[in-house]
């Protein structure tokens, strides 16, 4: 508590003095955040109208306006600054979108993009998003679709690739495809933790859980992300290695009760 005070003091003391006003600001808004001061955090974030995290504060004002009821100031934030800035209306909507995901008004989002992708019909940004909200929402056949789309115009992009590659071998039959792109993703980014659990359950996926188990290991000591650990926590399961399985993902699921991936991967592999 006391460095958090030391830390708001040099802060406020930033903000006063006019130097490095909006990262000042910003690091206020955070420990406002994280003590439950929603207004106090709006305060700090409506101070930052410019520089880099310009946007990033719109959104994170917009998510505390709606966490506290007051829609309306939502959407006029969000209209004050578009108006303001409107070359940022492409990125701002989609961090919009994501946000209506995590907020679970995917349909919501889905509506804003599909708008913005009819004045923006090549924006890749636009169109990664499109294809998160469709498979979340099960539809997966456009969600193929948007990310065909996405990888014709970017042919080498690994992240392509692998967003690709990561739907054919997780919601299709179409997994030697799918392999296929995730084996070229991994080529070009060897070290990236994303493409290296894609690899790794692509070929859990494909029947070849002992080769993949490595790649999801190494994925979980890089990211530690909840996703990881239910296809690692799976492979360990098909493998016969069922108490490992499960003491991972009751680790996991501490930190992360409500991640989809994780509670589906236990729902799916009932304790033995």
């Amino acid at each position: 508590a006391g460095r958090n005070e030391e830390a708001r003091a040099r802060l406020e003391a930033l903000v006063q003095s006019g130097r490095n006003v909006e990262a000042a600001a910003w690091h206020l808004a955070m420990i406002a955040t994280r003590a439950g001061d929603r207004p106090l955090a709006l305060g700090h974030l409506a101070r930052i109208t410019t520089g880099p995290r310009a946007g990033g504060a719109l959104l994170r004002r917009v998510r505390l306006y709606e966490e506290l009821g007051r829609g309306v100031e939502a959407e006029a934030a969000l209209d004050d600054y578009l108006n303001e800035n409107p070359a940022s209306t492409g990125e701002l909507a989609v961090g919009r979108a994501a946000l209506l995901l995590e907020q679970k008004r995917a349909d919501e989002g889905l509506a804003l993009l599909g708008r913005l992708r009819a004045v923006y019909p090549d924006a890749d940004a636009i169109d990664a998003t499109l294809a998160t909200l469709q498979e979340r929402t099960d539809r997966v056949d456009a969600a193929v679709h948007t990310l065909r789309d996405l990888l014709a115009r970017r042919p080498d992009d690994p992240t392509a690739l692998n967003a690709l590659g990561y739907v054919l071998v997780d919601r299709t039959p179409q997994r030697a495809e799918g392999l296929r792109l995730i084996e070229r993703a991994f080529a070009a980014k060897p070290d990236n933790g994303a493409i290296i659990d894609s690899m790794g359950w692509a070929l859990v996926q494909s029947g070849q859980v002992a080769a993949g188990l490595p790649h999801l290991e190494r994925a979980w000591r890089l990211t530690e992300d909840a996703e990881v650990a239910s296809h690692l926590g799976t492979a360990l399961w098909r493998l016969g290695r069922r108490d490992e399985a499960h003491a991972l993902w009751s680790r996991v699921l501490e930190d992360h009760p409500d991640n989809r991936h994780l509670l589906a991967a236990i729902a799916a592999h009932p304790r033995p």
